[in-house]
């Protein structure tokens, strides 16, 4: 008896239909990937932030004059107006920034060379001087400014600003009379070498901003009989009255504490 032959199977459409399931899996498969990091809940920006970044940055000439410059090396040495102290003389400070928040408080800036009492040293910052006639003048500018935009169908929000930060000084003007105040370009800058020891750091800090409190105390006590941090305090305590909060605003006006800019190399963690 012969052997019998099995039929053979036609296999030719394997391959079609293979490819047609690996098309179909790679479609309909999810794939996920691996979460990278630690899942971190993020606070939202506090109102006062949120407030100040809302504000419109104003673009001023910036004169020499109207810097002070402060910098220390790795070896803890400072370098303060183009003169070099050493480690010890840190207190040096404290005279430069009381010089910057107080010079030429009677003067207005009449030119713009950086030396204007002809000695050959470098001034500080020059306060202008703010009167009646002054903020009449610049708020019918800024209102005028803020009708053209407004006819254009453009942003008000920048002359909204400029008009009533004027206006508020006419508040300023009637507590304390006629007053001069720094160009809006003025600052301290102090910057850091990257092995500068974080001791020195905090010691140039203390001396920066105990000079900016001694003339923001001085200004207080002078106009209120009271310590800038006592009207701080009344400013944001619950019972806070229009008047205390006006007196805050108009030390903050003048003694600005937003002039400190800080650009430690390795300190950018640091609170302050």
């Amino acid at each position: 008896m012969g052997r019998r032959e099995l039929p053979e199977i036609n296999a030719g459409s394997m391959a079609d239909i293979a490819f047609l399931l690996l098309v179909f899996f790679l479609v309909t498969t999810t794939i996920n990937i691996p979460e990278s990091g630690v899942k971190a809940s993020v606070p939202e920006k506090p109102q006062e932030q949120l407030d100040k970044e809302d504000q419109p940055i104003i673009i001023t000439k910036v004169y020499d004059r109207d810097i002070l410059m402060i910098i220390a090396n790795k070896e803890n040495r400072l370098l303060i107006e183009d003169r070099e102290y050493g480690p010890e003389e840190v207190d040096q400070i404290y005279d430069h920034v009381i010089k910057f928040y107080g010079s030429h408080t009677t003067n207005e800036r009449p030119m713009p060379e950086n030396d204007i009492e002809g000695d050959g040293e470098q001034d500080f910052p020059i306060r202008w001087k703010v009167t009646q006639d002054s903020i009449d003048s610049q708020v019918q500018y800024w209102e005028e400014q803020r009708t053209t935009v407004v006819n254009y169908g453009g942003e008000t929000k920048f002359f909204d600003f400029m008009i009533e930060r004027w206006k508020f000084k006419e508040e300023i003007l009637k507590e304390v009379g006629e007053y001069y105040e720094l160009p809006d370009a003025s600052s301290i800058k102090f910057e850091t070498d990257e092995e500068t020891t974080y001791g020195f750091y905090l010691s140039v800090l203390d001396m920066i901003y105990a000079a900016r409190t001694k003339v923001q105390n001085d200004f207080c006590q002078e106009r209120w009989q009271l310590d800038y941090a006592q009207i701080v305090a009344a400013a944001k305590s619950d019972k806070a009255t229009e008047a205390d909060k006006k007196r805050k605003k108009i030390v903050e006006t003048l003694y600005p504490s937003k002039k400190l800019q800080d650009k430690a190399a390795k300190l950018d963690d640091v609170e302050l």
